[in-house]
């Protein structure tokens, strides 16, 4: 095969409709009633359910099901709460994720009492209890809501007190909210920073400590919905409004949207931010923008319940009526063809193949915190895109190119500075390419020469005359790291990261887990070395701001 290179970088920007193009994945339906919110749990879904069927052998009752992409069932816990109890959608219900990556699970502890004593357990990725506790609490105050402060407590919300517990749901304190609740307002509330939760009843939030003692309030004008952390700052959902809040209780930005009325509710996704009402799901920017992303038409008439968006696919979980009966939904659908409202400068390197095809591959380091993929566009010499393929940077879950197996691509790893060139390999042919990791293993990916398809996706079936070639881009070298350019190295890391920074101005630096969680910060003037000896392997997103400029990059931390 004949490659000629085409070695100019050129630069354009995305401003992007935010549209998502609609191709479903998986449908499966079941005669249970499927509510609640859809969390991820290894590499399947949980979901809440209640009814009867193959799932819940034991009769009719509530019980936990965890799905694989396809909606097939993994595992499923069966009859844990009574048919009457309630588990309610939102961020805060009573399935929540678990410090351990599992679940926590809150429900009436008597199976014919609601208001009775509380059961709470953790189940772990496969379904294993690993503990449960019977909680003792007022018979005319059965929290409802749970809050988890990551590996030292939770808070149990009822409709007039709060109990906090720790990880294994031993009540170690109980007070009454310091202001009026009843039963038309009920309490949701996540923690805050430094052990402080904040509460939201009604249009008015408090900030209390550990002790339920108040530490300060805000009233807004219409109310909370939904509320979440992001980073060290809270995010209020409102029915039309989106407000981002520090831990003052300071309005930093509001957006306002139109949307159809419905549940408003955050939804977990990747490394972008969503949040949903009934049948339509937004994104937002950093800078308050926000736009309708998904507005399925096959949704109409089913009460969504739940929704997840991970590895570029929308997972969704809903209930429909039909003749009089409930059943169940359980569907997945690609978010191909999206696009977001930021504006990024993005180098693309050109490789053209027999003078006919060639690949685009975007590059830009900034991209590596708001994008979980690397789209490879293919095109024809001069004409509109003919096809393409996504490679998803989220480390250890493994993809496919063309059909074939293909090694893991982090974006930072194949970062281009606009100007910059890296060194890449095809078919022994070199494009002298700079890159920053000085640990990260080699990458092997296939470059596809890819028919018309009617939706501009790949088909991978093998029938389809799909001619690939070995694109080899070499990782971890050395560090070559030019001069006043901005870099973070290295990449994966064990117990440091180097900053080097062509600005004068000291730099605030942060670094935040799988969570959202600061795990560390500190100040420095220019370039520099931070030990982090006490980090467990994972992936982690460090931001770096001068007060004018900010940068962020993804971060795989693993041992020596």
């Amino acid at each position: 095969m004949r490659l000629t290179l085409i070695t100019s970088v050129l630069l354009f920007a995305i401003h992007g409709t935010g549209k998502a193009q609609f191709i479903e994945v998986a449908d499966q339906r079941s005669s249970d009633t499927f509510y609640g919110t859809i969390i991820p749990v290894g590499s399947n879904y949980a979901i809440a359910a209640r009814g009867n069927s193959a799932w819940n052998e034991y009769g009719p009752g509530h019980f936990v099901a965890a799905l694989d992409t396809a909606g097939t069932e993994q595992w499923h816990l069966s009859t844990l709460f009574s048919t009457t109890s309630s588990w309610n959608d939102g961020v805060n219900g009573e399935m929540i994720a678990s410090p351990n990556g599992g679940l926590y699970l809150l429900g009436p502890h008597d199976l014919c009492d609601t208001f009775g004593d509380l059961h709470l357990l953790e189940v772990d990725t496969n379904g294993n209890i690993l503990f449960q506790q019977v909680i003792e609490v007022s018979e005319v105050d059965s929290p409802d809501r749970m809050a988890t402060y990551p590996a030292t407590h939770m808070a149990l919300l009822g409709w007039t007190t709060a109990s906090i517990t720790d990880q294994l749901g031993n009540v170690m304190d109980t007070w009454t909210y310091p202001f009026f609740s009843n039963w038309s307002n009920r309490v949701t509330g996540i923690w805050a920073a430094d052990s402080t939760l904040l509460l939201a009843t009604g249009d008015r939030l408090f900030l209390t400590d550990m002790n339920g003692i108040a530490l300060d309030s805000l009233l807004i004008d219409e109310a909370v919905l939904d509320m979440t952390k992001y980073g060290e700052d809270i995010l209020l959902l409102t029915s039309t409004h989106l407000y981002r809040l520090n831990n003052d209780l300071l309005i930093i930005s509001t957006a306002d949207y139109s949307a159809s009325l419905g549940l408003r509710a955050f939804v977990d996704g990747d490394e972008q931010g969503y949040f949903r009402t009934q049948e339509t799901l937004f994104l937002w920017d950093e800078a308050g923008t926000i736009e309708v992303v998904f507005v399925p038409e096959l949704l109409s008439g089913q009460e969504i319940t739940g929704m997840l968006v991970r590895d570029g696919l929308l997972v969704t979980s809903s209930t429909l009526t039909e003749h009089g009966m409930r059943t169940g939904l359980f569907r997945t659908y690609s978010l191909a063809g999206m696009t977001t409202s930021y504006d990024l400068d993005i180098a693309l390197v050109n490789v053209v193949i027999d003078s006919n095809w060639f690949v685009v591959l975007p590059q830009n380091p900034s991209i590596s915190s708001l994008y979980a993929d690397l789209r490879v566009t293919l095109r024809n010499m001069g004409t509109e895109p003919i096809g393409s393929v996504v490679l998803s940077h989220r480390t250890g879950i493994p993809v496919e190119l063309c059909g074939l197996p293909s090694t893991r691509i982090a974006l930072e790893d194949l970062a281009l500075m606009p100007g910059e060139s890296r060194e890449v390999s095809i078919d022994d042919l070199l494009l002298d390419m700079r890159y920053y990791s000085s640990s990260s293993p080699d990458i092997d990916i296939d470059v596809c020469l890819i028919p018309q398809s009617p939706n501009s996706l790949v088909d991978r079936s093998p029938t389809n005359n799909i001619a690939c070639a070995a694109l080899f881009v070499p990782v971890g070298l050395n560090d070559r790291v030019t001069d006043g350019q901005f870099a973070i190295y290295p990449n994966a890391f064990t117990d440091r990261i180097t900053i080097q920074s062509p600005s004068k101005s000291p730099l605030t630096i942060r670094l935040y887990d799988g969570l959202g969680r600061v795990v560390y910060s500190e100040r420095m003037r220019g370039s520099g070395t931070m030990a982090l000896p006490a980090l467990a392997n994972g992936s982690y997103v460090i931001e770096a701001t001068d007060g004018v400029r900010q940068w962020r990059q993804t971060l795989m931390r693993v041992d020596q």
